[in-house]
């Protein structure tokens, strides 16, 4: 309590598991969250972290080895608490307008995978706010982005599985040219 007393409200607590944004609850200040805490609605280990005020997006990084697709990301649509709604999200995009500084992101975000050594898809939940970019989620597995990026590339699931595939082994034919 004495850590969460340091946090600036609002905060989210939300569990360790499970799927996108059930059960989270965003709280405006210590008193709320203690409550919370201490309450019959939590009966697990929960993760506290600051509220960041802004657009939410998504995105998705396919690759393997320093070889990697970094797509340009989806903007969320937000429930009244300013976060996605696990039951009715809807995702536009993608977005490529420079005002969202798209290639300061890729950046970061090709930063970021090759600096954790990423294998095959990997979603990241994101929201830009104050001209910054903040990643508030990495989750290295299949998510409701992969399907809207399938459909945005013309493409089935499978064939996105196949590029990242078809991307390693021409990535290894062309390190043995070496």
């Amino acid at each position: 309590l004495a850590q969460l007393k340091e946090l600036n409200f609002p905060v989210i607590i939300k569990d360790t598991v499970g799927l996108s944004s059930y059960g989270m609850e965003v709280v405006k200040n210590f008193e709320e969250a203690k409550n919370y805490l201490y309450s019959k609605k939590n009966t697990s280990d929960r993760i506290i972290e600051e509220f960041i005020d802004g657009l939410q997006f998504g995105t998705e990084i396919h690759g393997t080895n320093n070889n990697y697709e970094i797509f340009d990301p989806f903007l969320f649509s937000v429930n009244k608490y300013g976060i996605t709604s696990p039951k009715q999200s809807v995702k536009l995009g993608p977005v490529t307008n420079e005002k969202y500084k798209i290639k300061e992101l890729k950046t970061i975000l090709h930063k970021l995978a090759t600096t954790l050594n990423l294998q095959g898809i990997t979603q990241v939940d994101l929201v830009f706010s104050n001209n910054k970019w903040y990643i508030l989620e990495i989750n290295p597995r299949i998510s409701g982005m992969s399907t809207t990026y399938s459909v945005a590339s013309n493409k089935t699931l499978y064939e996105m599985f196949y590029d990242i595939i078809q991307r390693e082994i021409n990535c290894k034919k062309e390190y043995r040219r070496r």
